[in-house]
């Protein structure tokens, strides 16, 4: 590089020359050139900075040598015709054909595109083969090349000998041929002379030999030709046989042999003993002959005998046999044969005593030995009872008319023949019989179908005892029995006493037979002799008369009676009782009271309560309860509450008491169940710590919630009636815990959950001197009763009182007693149900 520094600004003026090589944009030749520059100033100063330029030319191989060796010749461009860029064309001499790339170019990379094209000579190929000759190609069948022909012995040569491969490829002209002119040769000659037998019954053999061999000079295939065909049908006699040898050129050469055909026989046949032999053609091969018997006769062994090809017949000569049937035998009968057992001999059928013949009568000795179709002997005459039919018999009934098992011993029958018989009863022995007379029928038959019966009686009579009465118990006291199933023997009987009478001894007794006497002697009996005898005492206690109205329900135990008290329909037992009497025999007193009281009028409640609580807590009792009842009303009244009084719809919320109290105060009391479920109920809801934690639940609040629904009878019974109430209770206390759960009842910082529900009870209103029974619950009813004469219910009061001596009431539900007028008083007070004042004497 060149570098010019002006230090003094008054002497920068210079120029620059180039003093040797090329400028820039020259044109280098390859190797290397010097360049060279020099900068003068005004002054004559001057400096000189020189570099060199290097080309370097890219070259591929040398190209191949241009000799005519190769026959190809080539044109390449550039000086040297190697250097990058430079072509090169080829092109192959006459006869010659260019392989591979026609132009290679010299690239970048110093290598030719493609590598350079040969020129082998043409190629004609194989001028082919000549049959009878050889094709000899020295110098193989290239362009310039020659083959030539040369014929075998035995051949002529016809045509070309000689061909060259031009320069189109082709050859000159088309080899010639070689001409067979030999004959061809049958080295072996034709097949011997022979022997063959005719086919059966001396049909014609089909001709049928081994060709000879035949060979020719050309090695190609001779063809066989004979005067008579192989198959052809060859009858009895002599035949020759030519055969010619023909090769492809026609030269032909010939041979011939014999043929020599005749018929196999079989031994002659005599005519068998009772028989004649017939032959479809005499005794040649193939021959079928036929023996046949004489009437009377049959043939043994074989039907036919054929001549085989062994000359000798396929089996023996059968013989003629008399035909002999077995002698003839039938079931209850026989046969009378004239002229004995052979065919055609015939018999005729005779039948014993009581069978007749049944066609054919006569039967025919067959060709086969066996007899025609018989006739047979048919029994018409019915089996008998030997001894006839088993005697009547006559048995007692077992226990209680059942399972009376009677036996006999089956009746003998016979028969005029010795086939087995079917007997059979419509009534089996050791059957069951009922009481009565029983008709047994045997029947007998035989295997012709004849029937023969016979009958007895089986009297079945039953034991009974007389009729259990007064003489049982030795008394005169009224007594009952219950028998289910009548006097007969093996019955039992329960004894029974009339009110005012109790039995000692054995309560069950039963009907037994001693077989000591005939007819069994009858009697009742029971369990523990003499001393369970039964027997009705008259009882300690007095009657018990019934109310009116109603009636008494007793029962007479070990130690006396149990009486319960029922009323008719609309009637009810008064409120006071339980209507339930007991007398013990030792006191001889009936209790609660000497009588029943009457049944008293049913009176129609006037309402229906459900009564239950709510709970809250809170932590004080600041709150105003007023405003707290009246906001638990209105969400009740406008929450589906109503929706639950499905069965009483104009049910209503009408009364809720509020009362609050200190948490602390439950602590320790166990005689307020209310309490108990407060405490548990505060336990619960700290322990799911439903209030915050600023607030302390130390007061409880309780809202005592009564239900108020109308009395409706009208839609059913009293049953159905109290089903639709306590269902309605269901569902409201359902709706309670809904609207609960839902903290719908919440007010405020109250709480009150699902568990904060109490108990719930369903109460009636009764009219005023009547009172609900509670027994009339577990009856699932509700009616309401008053206290009956003879008894009071003061106003503000729930207690039914007697009227005191000298005084009365007559009513039901009266509120206060009567007194007697002057002279006249009562005797006994009102537990005597004395509703009367009577004079005083």
């Amino acid at each position: 590089m060149c570098a010019c520094v002006c230090y003094f600004k008054a002497w920068c003026i210079f120029s620059v020359n180039l003093i040797e090589g090329s400028g820039p944009g020259s044109t280098f030749s390859e190797g290397t050139t010097g360049v060279r520059y020099r900068a003068s100033d005004y002054g004559g100063l001057s400096a000189d900075c020189a570099f060199s330029v290097t080309v370097t030319v890219t070259s591929c191989p040398e190209v191949e040598s241009r000799s005519s060796a190769s026959h190809r010749t080539q044109s390449c461009s550039g000086a040297r015709g190697n250097v990058y860029g430079s072509v090169c064309t080829h092109a192959c001499q006459t006869g010659y054909q260019l392989q591979g790339s026609k132009v290679v170019t010299c690239q970048s990379t110093g290598q030719w595109s493609q590598a350079f094209p040969q020129c082998p000579p043409l190629s004609c190929g194989d001028p082919g083969s000549v049959a009878g000759g050889q094709v000899q190609c020295a110098e193989g069948h290239l362009f310039s090349k020659s083959c030539v022909l040369q014929c075998n012995s035995g051949f002529n040569q016809t045509g070309a000998t000689a061909v060259m491969c031009e320069s189109n490829g082709q050859w000159s002209t088309q080899l010639g041929q070689c001409v067979d002119i030999e004959l061809p040769k049958l080295p072996n000659g034709c097949p011997a002379d022979q022997n063959v037998f005719s086919g059966p019954l001396e049909s014609p053999v089909p001709a049928s030999w081994v060709d000879p061999v035949a060979t020719d000079n050309s090695g190609q295939a001779v063809t066989l030709r004979s005067d008579l065909q192989k198959g052809a049908s060859l009858g009895l006699g002599v035949h020759t046989v030519e055969i010619t040898a023909h090769d492809q050129e026609g030269n032909q050469a010939s041979c011939r042999f014999v043929v020599t055909v005749s018929a196999r026989t079989c031994p002659r046949l005599t005519q068998p003993t009772n028989g004649h032999v017939a032959c479809t053609r005499r005794d040649v091969e193939g021959s079928e002959c036929t023996v046949t018997c004489d009437l009377g006769y049959k043939r043994s062994g074989a039907a036919s005998l054929r001549c085989t090809n062994t000359s000798q017949w396929n089996t023996l000569m059968p013989t003629c046999e008399a035909i002999l049937c077995s002698q003839p035998t039938i079931k209850h009968g026989s046969y009378v044969c004239g002229n004995g057992y052979q065919h055609p001999a015939v018999c005729t059928l005779t039948c014993g005593p009581g069978f007749s013949v049944q066609p054919p009568t006569d039967i025919r000795c067959q060709e086969n030995a066996t007899w025609s179709r018989s006739g047979s002997c048919l029994d018409y005459e019915a089996p008998q009872f030997v001894n006839g039919c088993p005697d009547d018999v006559s048995v007692f009934a077992s226990r209680l008319g059942t399972d009376t098992f009677v036996t006999w011993n089956p009746p003998h029958v016979t028969d005029n023949s010795i086939d087995p018989l079917t007997v059979s009863s419509d009534v089996l022995p050791n059957t069951s019989f009922p009481v009565g007379n029983n008709l047994v029928t045997y029947t007998v038959t035989d295997i012709t179908g004849n029937i023969k019966t016979c009958q007895f009686t089986v009297n079945v009579s039953a034991l009974y005892c007389s009729a259990p009465g007064i003489s049982l118990v030795y008394q005169t006291a009224p007594e009952n029995y219950s028998c289910p199933d009548g006097y007969v023997y093996g019955a039992a009987c329960t004894v029974n006493c009339t009110q005012g009478y109790t039995l000692v001894g054995e309560r069950r007794i039963q009907c037994e037979r001693h077989d000591n006497t005939h007819p069994p002697t009858m009697e009742w009996t029971w369990e523990n002799g003499i001393s369970g005898k039964p027997l009705c005492k008259e009882d300690q206690c007095p009657a018990l008369p019934a109310p009116k109205n109603g009636a008494l329900s007793c029962h007479l135990g070990s130690l006396g009676w149990d009486c319960l008290m029922t009323c008719e329909a609309g009637w009810d037992i008064p409120v006071y009782t339980r209507g339930h009497f007991y007398c013990l025999n030792t006191l001889r007193t009936w209790m609660p009271a000497e009588r029943a009281p009457d049944c008293v009028v049913r009176m129609r409640p006037g309402r229906v309560r459900m009564r239950t609580s709510v709970f809250y807590l809170t932590g004080s009792c600041n709150t105003s309860l007023d405003s707290l009842r009246q906001e638990f009303v209105t969400r009740m009244s406008n929450s589906i509450f109503k929706d639950a009084c499905v069965n009483v719809p104009s049910c209503s919320v009408s009364n809720v008491k509020v009362t609050c109290g200190e948490v602390a105060s439950l602590r320790g009391r166990r005689d307020a169940p209310i309490d108990e479920h407060i405490a548990r109920l505060v336990r619960r809801i700290r322990s799911a710590r439903r209030l915050s934690r600023n607030t302390r639940a130390t007061h409880y609040i309780v809202l005592s919630v009564e239900i108020h629904m109308p009395y409706e009878e009208e839609t059913g019974s009293p049953e159905e009636v109290y089903k639709n109430y306590v269902d309605t209770n269901t569902l409201l206390l359902q709706t309670l815990k809904a609207e609960a759960s839902g903290d719908k009842l919440t007010a405020g910082h109250l709480v009150v959950g699902p568990s904060g529900l109490g108990p719930s009870s369903l109460l009636v209103d009764c009219p005023p001197g009547t009172l609900q029974k509670d027994d009339h619950r577990f009856a699932r009813r509700f009616s309401c009763a008053g206290c009956g004469a003879g008894w009071y219910m003061a106003v503000n009061s729930s207690q039914c009182r007697p009227c005191e001596v000298g005084s009365y009431t007559g009513l039901d539900n009266a509120a206060s007693c009567t007194p007697c007028p002057p002279g006249r008083s009562t005797l006994t007070t009102a537990s005597q149900h004395v509703t009367q004042c009577h004079v005083i004497m």
